[in-house]
């Protein structure tokens, strides 16, 4: 193989999210490239998620594909610098030389051995999306996938295809977060995207049109230049809906700036273990106070809202309403569980609402 490119730095950031330094499969530490039909692709797996970025117009001299550790040729694309001119050459079978304002040689891993993910076109539903829509919707619930969870089926985000709407939801247990977005489909199906995915959904597309192929056992998305491919979750996703049986009389109006600055306060002195903090809302103001075990306690208000019903005091992590609140700016509504069992959080500047359970403290 033999080419001239422009420093493929964007190519080799997308690629490192997904090549891991150690793994069982030394292959997997390596990013493929291939050159061919005047394009370069370069390619990264950990095997659950695939990431493919193609850069055209490139001057081939000689066709090929090598395995190149990822990590190396990330180094060397910002050495490099943005904007500067690239050759690569595979000197043997087992190196490679990688040549701009800097030399470096390395070894290399034959290309016909790293594994790919094919498409799985099963039982899949394809259509087209906006991906400044889209990636608004994911951004804004994205923080409420559960992390290293032991019900496995939490640690991603549920796709939800149903009568031309694509909802998005994820949780953790202890919050819910929803989004959703009109497509241009007729059919119906489940799939729970993985973390990882998701993050470099966020990461990799921000403008124009992407395709987005979904299926029961697999995702793929792509744009002109990206093609992201995962696995999905085999499992069940819970009953997210049924949180929506529980009426929601008791509504408070008011900015996410001012709730934010109170909780934040209130929280200052609270358990550094569990951030609990106790909220009442009232018909002039809310009051946000926090403890601990010390015996110290800290206490904010604010008066900037428009209350409806009965005075309530629930208790929350702290962390969770301020994590749904810095996903928005202006006036946001808070909708209040007749039983207490929850409070939903729905701002007029993003089409997402976040519900959030209470705690005991």
């Amino acid at each position: 193989m033999k080419l001239t490119t422009q420093n493929p730095l964007s190519a080799s950031t997308a690629l490192i999210n997904v090549i891991e330094k150690k793994h069982t499969m030394p292959i997997l530490a390596h990013a493929h490239l291939e050159a061919a039909d005047g394009q370069l692709t370069l390619t990264g797996s950990d095997l659950e998620t695939e990431i493919r970025y193609t850069i055209p117009d490139i001057e081939i001299a000689q066709p090929g594909a090598v395995c190149i550790e990822g990590r190396k040729l990330h180094d060397f694309c910002k050495i490099v610098g943005d904007g500067a001119a690239i050759k690569i050459e595979t000197m043997d079978a087992a190196r490679c030389k990688l040549q701009a304002r800097s030399r470096a040689t390395f070894n290399t891993l034959p290309a016909d051995e790293y594994p790919k993910m094919e498409p799985d076109e099963n039982q899949s539903a394809t259509f087209n999306l906006d991906a400044a829509a889209f990636i608004d919707r994911l951004s804004a619930i994205e923080h409420c996938m559960a992390n290293q969870d032991v019900r496995f089926y939490l640690n991603g985000m549920l796709f939800n295809l149903e009568n031309g709407q694509l909802q998005m939801v994820a949780s953790d247990g202890h919050r819910l977060g929803r989004a959703s977005m009109e497509v241009e489909s007729d059919q119906a199906l489940r799939c729970i995207v993985p973390r990882k995915a998701v993050q470099n959904i966020v990461k990799l597309f921000k403008t124009g049109s992407l395709e987005l192929t979904l299926g029961p056992g697999q995702i793929r998305i792509r744009d002109s230049a990206i093609t992201l491919t995962s696995k999905t979750i085999d499992h069940r996703y819970p009953e997210f809906n049924k949180v929506d049986q529980d009426p929601r009389p008791y509504t408070a109006a008011i900015t996410s700036e001012a709730l934010a600055s109170a909780i934040a306060a209130g929280k200052l002195n609270s358990d550094e273990k569990n951030q609990g903090i106790q909220i009442v809302f009232g018909p002039d103001k809310i009051t946000a106070t926090g403890h601990n075990r010390d015996g110290e306690e800290s206490s904010a208000e604010t008066d900037e809202l428009d209350y409806t019903g009965e005075p309530v005091t629930m208790a929350f992590n702290a962390q969770y309403p301020l994590e749904a609140l810095s996903k928005t700016t202006g006036q946001i509504e808070i909708h209040i569980a007749e039983n207490l069992s929850h409070i939903e959080i729905v701002p007029r500047d993003r089409p997402a609402t976040w519900i959030i359970m209470p705690m005991r403290i």
